[in-house]
């Protein structure tokens, strides 16, 4: 059985990290998670522009890079190679009577920009994918489900720099003993008094399981 379930997702603004210079190189949280990555491969995984997992294959090529602290040439590979690092931040469970509730929810964490432009410059992301769901735990059906929730958690390219959220979307689709949530965003970044260039679309897919 399949249900598909199309909605718009609500997603909120924040402000940017205080910085004064446009972002061009790596910044204290790109350095965490390229820690979260290379020493924790299970649990962060690295996806290419095509959201395929590629962590072995990156985390090999560039582990002396790591190594070395050579964050500039991380900085250059994730731009030229990744699309996100993704990793599962919540999954609750709570059962009463015949009936199991669950949360599930994945992180993207997203480095983007322009490159030949005039002002040059990148910017760092985080949003997450989400749902609830809830299944009878005697014949794994599904009961009942939410849309699927994407959230801008935080952005930073500098204080020049403010962005918008536009053509956000969700899906929601049930096959089997699987539910995937999936939702979907394009971002308008403007420079202060300058020009508005579009990104995007970005997207993710989050899975939960009746078992």
């Amino acid at each position: 059985m399949a249900v598909v379930m199309l909605c718009l997702a609500s997603m909120t603004c924040f402000a940017a990290d205080t910085s004064s210079q446009p972002l061009t190189g790596p910044t204290k949280m790109f350095v965490e998670m390229c820690d979260n990555l290379f020493n924790n491969p299970t649990k962060y995984r690295a996806l290419d522009k095509g959201q395929n997992d590629v962590t072995n294959a990156f985390v090999n090529s560039h582990v002396s890079d790591y190594q070395n602290n050579n964050y500039d040439a991380l900085w250059d590979a994730f731009r030229a190679e990744l699309y996100a690092i993704t990793w599962r931040t919540e999954k609750k469970i709570d059962t009463r009577g015949s009936v199991a509730t669950r949360t599930v929810e994945d992180s993207f964490y997203v480095v983007d920009g322009t490159t030949g432009t005039r002002p040059e410059f990148a910017f760092e992301m985080l949003y997450t994918v989400s749902g609830d769901y809830s299944y009878d735990i005697s014949t794994y059906e599904f009961l009942d489900h939410s849309s699927a929730r994407v959230s801008v958690d935080s952005f930073h390219a500098g204080d020049y720099f403010t962005y918008s959220v536009k053509n956000e979307n969700s899906n929601v689709r049930v096959n089997g003993n699987q539910i995937k949530f999936t939702g979907s965003f394009s971002l308008d970044v403007t420079v202060i008094f300058g020009k508005t260039i579009g990104f995007g679309p970005y997207y993710g897919t989050v899975t939960g399981y009746a078992q």
